[in-house]
C-alpha cells in the first residue's frame, strides 16, 4: 500500500495572524501569497509545503510613531526564513526590537531618551 501524497497550491488572499511575544497582528498582503505542496517532497519531514507569505503590521511605538512592519516568510516549512523590515527603513534587528519592546534605539534617540553606552577605557 502506498502513502498518500499532497500536491498543489494554496493561495491565501486575506487573513490575519499573531505571533506570540510580538506586538500586534499581521495582515496577509492580498494576491501575492502562496503555499505549495510538492508531491516529491516529504510532508512528514517538513520538506513541504514551501511558503511564500507576505504580511504587514501597523504598529505604534512607545513614542506614538507609526511603523508599517513588513514580514516575509519563505522556504520549506522546516527551514522557513523570516525577513523583517519597516516601510520607514528599519532593518531586521531594529524591527525585531520594535516588535518586542515597542521602541528602537532610533526612536529613543529622536525623543531625547538616553541611549545605553559602554564606558571607554582611558589610555595612559
Amino acid at each position: 500500500m502506498s502513502a498518500p501524497t499532497l500536491a498543489g497550491d494554496v493561495r491565501p488572499t486575506d487573513g490575519r495572524f499573531h505571533i506570540p511575544i510580538l506586538r500586534g497582528d499581521f495582515d496577509i498582503t492580498p494576491n501575492v501569497n502562496h503555499i505549495t505542496f510538492v508531491p516529491t517532497k516529504s510532508l512528514a519531514v517538513g520538506d513541504t509545503p514551501e511558503l511564500n507569505i507576505d504580511a504587514t503590521n501597523l504598529l505604534t511605538d512607545a513614542f506614538g510613531n507609526e511603523h508599517t512592519v513588513q514580514m516575509r516568510i519563505t522556504g520549506p516549512i522546516n527551514q522557513a526564513a523570516i525577513d523583517l523590515s519597516t516601510a520607514e527603513g528599519l532593518d531586521r534587528n531594529q524591527t525585531i526590537m520594535l516588535l518586542l519592546a515597542g521602541r528602537t534605539l532610533m526612536t529613543s534617540a529622536r525623543e531625547g531618551a538616553p541611549l545605553a553606552s559602554t564606558p571607554r577605557a582611558e589610555s595612559t
